[in-house]
């Protein structure tokens, strides 16, 4: 909402960028909010919650994203999910604009991480 105020702010391009706890909001605030059109979530912590069960867990709201270009960049040696987990949420997403990145890392990714985001961003917004 506060971003719409702002005159230098074309509202048609809004994208969300979270990393680990923010990466579990990067699918959330899509979920809730059509203005937001682009997603880069890294390191999603797998949830707790049991798969197909009601509650405020990331893959519960991957099925909102149908019309988002999202983007998951994720460590192949993170504690947090195992790579069946992230492959999964990744699935639920109905868009055909997504992509999963692995690097050759744990929780906290290489800065190449960074230049694939933008990337992203810059190609589909």
């Amino acid at each position: 909402d506060y971003l719409a105020t702002r005159p230098e702010i074309d509202s048609n391009r809004i994208g969300v960028v979270g990393y680990s706890m923010g990466g579990n909001q990067s699918f959330l605030l899509p979920a809730v909010d059509n203005r937001i059109k682009v997603v880069v979530s890294c390191v999603v912590p797998a949830d707790s919650g049991e798969w197909g069960k009601p509650g405020v867990v990331t893959h519960n709201f991957s099925a909102r994203l149908s019309d988002r270009a999202v983007l998951m960049c994720m460590g192949k040696e993170d504690g947090f999910y195992t790579k069946e987990q992230a492959e999964r949420i990744q699935e639920l997403i109905p868009s055909d604009k997504k992509r999963l990145i692995w690097y050759e890392a744990g929780h906290k990714l290489p800065v190449d991480w960074v230049a694939d985001a933008v990337a992203w961003i810059q190609e589909h917004l």
